[in-house]
């Protein structure tokens, strides 16, 4: 395993080692026996090659159906299930939508969960391939809502991370929020 990290980080395309940077900083942040529910997302298909788990069954991902919007609402069943254990849910932008009104269950629940919002702008993995491959860019930059506001509407906790060094104490203080902390992290944020 070891040496398939290798080398996919020796292939890995600028992007991907952004990926890995925010990533490893929330392996260095995260107990290990935290949980990672993910979404379809370009962050987490990173995280599926390169986040180091400590114990089976503690990074999900919906491989298979391709599944947006799975990572809060499993991230909510995961804390009910292992209220002891530290919850992340990874989201994209565009894909959080589908399931962000389950933060008002998170909230009434009380339910501490660190939810980190990779922003791309958009669906970004697809919109990336239409470029690739010189199709026209349809319904893949969409205009995206305050995401920050919105979670506060719901009465969670929110902040964005406005650079790489700032990445570290937000993510200790979502980890160590008494119920839900949405964490945007702005693609551009790793040079």
């Amino acid at each position: 395993v070891a040496a398939q990290r290798r080398a996919w980080r020796a292939a890995a395309t600028p992007l991907m080692r952004r990926h890995d940077r925010v990533l490893g900083l929330l392996r260095e942040a995260l107990p290990a026996e935290g949980l990672v529910m993910t979404d379809m997302t370009q962050i987490a298909y990173t995280g599926n090659v390169t986040f180091p788990v400590e114990a089976p069954r503690s990074w999900f991902h919906p491989q298979g159906y391709g599944t947006l919007g799975y990572a809060l609402p499993a991230a909510i069943g995961a804390k009910l299930a292992a209220p002891a254990r530290p919850v992340v849910a990874v989201v994209g932008d565009a894909g959080f939508l589908y399931t962000l009104q389950e933060l008002a269950t998170a909230v009434e629940e009380g339910l501490p969960l660190l939810i980190l919002l990779w922003n791309n702008r958009g669906l970004g993995q697809i919109r990336d391939d239409m470029i690739a491959r010189g199709f026209q860019q349809i319904g893949v930059s969409p205009r995206n809502p305050d995401y920050l506001a919105l979670a506060r509407a719901f009465g969670a906790e929110a902040a964005r991370a406005e650079s790489l060094e700032a990445l570290p104490g937000l993510l200790a203080r979502g980890l160590a929020a008494a119920g839900p902390f949405l964490l945007e992290v702005p693609d551009g944020i790793v040079p």
